[in-house]
């Protein structure tokens, strides 16, 4: 009698890295191979007393099996870097799942302690997946306000508090239609991670509204806000669909300063460069 586990759930994981169709025809691939395991014995083979075997290819698989769940750890942790989501402690709680699993074949060769494993592991994946999603924006694919919200709520004083928004947002959305005002939206969050994201954590937190929480360079914010507004210009130049940005920001001095007001501050700092920007006539294209 012949014995195998259900390893497709991983795979589910390699569709933002690789792309849909190429995960599924990885997925028809496994599983094709999982059905030729059952009747060839590749995996297991359980004889009439019930007892498992070491099956010809069982090393090969089990190999192959945690390099592609190491790979969909490698996947959450470059997307958790690219979208600045927090990390907590189901990616080691994940790991240790699956070293208690693969040891538990490699040692006793009996397959039950990794199947559950397996499931546990796959299990803390999907909620990875999804408690990180909660934390993204899904249009600009920054950090949303709730993420923003929690951030204030935990400011450590010399940071820098940058609100900003887009000039004549709803213009653009009234002369060129809302997909080219989502494509603006999409293109001046790509600067704006570009520029602070190496710093600090950028948000959407409205419509057209961004925010950024700087925590090192601070005593650099001038030079970065004026090469966000560089590059903003470039992009304006290159399309005039798209439209420029206001900014303004305002330090948090103390542990005990009052973070609303610094908000505040940035706030009032933001409507001043409205109030000085030029006045851009748009035409429909």
């Amino acid at each position: 009698m012949y014995g195998t586990g259900n390893r497709g759930g991983c795979s589910f994981f390699l569709c933002d890295a690789i792309g849909r169709k190429s995960a599924l025809v990885l997925c028809a691939a496994q599983s094709l191979y999982q059905c030729f395991a059952v009747t060839k014995g590749w995996n297991f083979l359980i004889d009439a007393g019930g007892f498992y075997h070491r099956g010809t290819l069982f090393e090969i698989t089990v190999i192959v099996f945690l390099a592609s769940l190491s790979y969909g750890i490698v996947c959450i942790i470059k997307a958790g870097i690219r979208y600045q989501a927090k990390f907590n402690g189901v990616l080691v709680l994940t790991l240790l799942l699956l070293v208690v699993g693969a040891g538990s074949l490699f040692i006793t060769g009996y397959p039950r302690a990794n199947y559950l494993s397996i499931a546990l592991a796959n299990m803390l994946f999907y909620i990875e997946f999804y408690r990180m999603t909660l934390q993204i924006d899904g249009v600009t694919e920054l950090l949303n306000r709730r993420c923003y919200e929690t951030a204030l709520m935990d400011v450590k004083p010399g940071s820098v508090i940058l609100l900003t928004d887009l000039n004549d947002f709803k213009v653009v959305n009234d002369t060129y239609g809302h997909s080219v005002g989502d494509l603006c939206l999409i293109r001046t969050a790509e600067i704006m991670r570009r520029i602070y994201g190496r710093y600090g954590q950028c948000f959407r937190i409205g419509g057209d509204e961004y925010a950024v929480l700087l925590t090192r360079h601070t005593k650099d914010i001038k030079q970065l806000n004026d090469d966000f507004f560089t590059v903003v210009e470039q992009m304006v130049k290159e399309d005039p669909r798209m439209t420029g940005i206001s900014l303004g920001y305002a330090y948090v001095n103390s542990s005990g300063e009052n973070i609303a007001g610094v908000v505040n501050l940035a706030d009032q700092e933001l409507y001043r460069s409205k109030q000085k920007r030029p006045h851009v006539n748009r035409h429909q294209v």
